[in-house]
């Protein structure tokens, strides 16, 4: 059985982002995503759910490059992921009700280090208009 807390709980509002790549989920069940459902891989991603639902959907998260920057790992090699949680305003109250309806939030921001790609090398072939010239013997 769950423990009493989980059915007192509200659904928690959780936000995730990268900055220069996608982050998925380790579950979409019993949640409900309202930003970034488009894909499994995106960023940022918020979503509402139950604590127990939340903790599963977030259990492993998985990073992706940007496909549109795929060089990012050899220029800069590090990536900042942020994590946010709030309450929407069911932290709780205390006797005299003065908190009422106050948020509770908590962020987290860590840095993932990402391990360097051999990336191959793009071939930009010149215009059919473009002069090639062809050295043959030493001459041109």
């Amino acid at each position: 059985t769950d423990p009493s807390w989980v059915e007192e709980c509200p659904r928690l509002n959780v936000r995730m982002s990268a900055n220069n790549g996608f982050l998925a989920l380790n579950s979409r069940e019993f949640i409900e995503i309202y930003l970034g459902s488009e894909s499994t891989f995106f960023s940022p991603i918020a979503f509402l759910g139950y604590a127990i639902d939340v903790n599963s959907a977030m259990r492993m998260i998985r990073y992706q490059v940007n496909p549109n920057n795929p060089y990012f790992n050899s220029n800069l090699g590090t990536e900042v992921v942020t994590l946010s949680v709030t309450d929407q305003g069911f932290s709780g109250s205390d006797s005299t009700g003065e908190f009422d309806g106050t948020g509770a939030e908590s962020k987290l921001t860590f840095i993932v280090s990402i391990e360097p790609v051999n990336n191959l090398p793009i071939i930009t072939v010149p215009r059919a208009s473009d002069p090639i010239q062809v050295n043959e013997n030493g001459e041109a």
